[in-house]
């Protein structure tokens, strides 16, 4: 694993030996994970659907507990009061619990609905979090569901943000925006870190095709698909079925991320919403 030294007084998040796990030893979220973020820096979260990423960043935001392990922000609990007004969090758009207390009431007595801000755009949810001018921002899928103009707005936040010392970690499925946003990239897999570093040397490691493979853009994994059938003509029936054309996009990537062994996402997320308290 890539890793950075950075003076402690640059470390702004870190998670050492961290275990989330549902029933014991038996189902992981996380396994014996360890990360820091840094003053100033964009890191990136960066793994298919159920490899960690959102657990992450709520142990970060104070959501969360770990089974093992320490998490700390701003070196304290992030479950302190003081800790978490320092702190923005923005979570999956369609993670939100539902509306409870007078909004709740409300919405189950008269039909009437207040349009809650899980519900605005991304790009607006954001900015409704630095409103508080928070020195961490959490965010987990920002781009999701972004036009482009939206999209090019968000970046401009996150990057001007980072731009004045503060630090943002972002959970993404993919390097398609990642890549250009993002200083550094955890890659995650199976509730654990594979690697750390910026997208250089990443592509540097001799089993960067392991790690990378079920992050790549579209676009890439076709040129890797089309690789794999011009140096193995000859292959297995196994690498025959992984270098097969397809018209899909869907199907190359889940194709691709078969052959890396991407596993299927296999997080009890009704046991984790549970477990997680909900936004206050």
């Amino acid at each position: 694993m890539i890793t950075r030294a950075a003076n402690a007084n640059n470390c702004i998040a870190r998670l050492q030996g961290v275990r989330v796990s549902f029933d014991g030893y038996v189902s992981f979220a996380l396994a014996d994970v360890g990360l820091e973020a840094h003053r100033g820096e964009i890191l990136g979260l960066i793994g298919p659907k159920g490899s960690g990423k959102s657990t992450t960043l709520k142990l970060l935001a104070g959501r969360l507990r770990p089974n093992d392990g320490k998490v700390k922000v701003f070196d304290r609990s992030p479950h302190r009061a003081a800790i978490k007004r320092r702190l923005g969090y923005l979570p999956e758009a369609n993670s939100q619990p539902k509306p409870v207390g007078i909004r709740g009431l409300l919405q189950r007595w008269t039909g009437f609905r207040v349009q809650p801000i899980a519900n605005l755009p991304n790009h607006i949810r954001v900015a409704h979090l630095l409103v508080k001018r928070p020195d961490l921002l959490l965010l987990d899928e920002p781009f999701a569901n972004l036009d482009a103009a939206a999209r090019a707005e968000m970046t401009d936040v996150i990057c001007k943000f980072a731009g004045d010392g503060k630090t943002v970690v972002l959970a993404h499925e993919t390097l398609a925006v990642a890549m250009d946003v993002c200083r550094r990239l955890a890659i995650y897999f199976r509730g654990q870190i594979q690697a750390v570093g910026t997208l250089q040397e990443l592509l540097a490691l001799p089993d960067a095709i392991r790690i990378l493979g079920p992050v790549l853009p579209a676009e890439i994994a076709q040129r890797v698909l089309c690789s794999i059938r011009a140096e193995l003509p000859d292959a297995s029936p196994k690498n025959k079925a992984i270098a097969l054309r397809f018209d899909n996009e869907s199907k190359l990537v889940d194709t691709l991320q078969r052959a890396c062994d991407s596993p299927k996402d296999t997080v009890d997320h009704e046991r984790l919403k549970r477990l997680t308290k909900p936004t206050g």
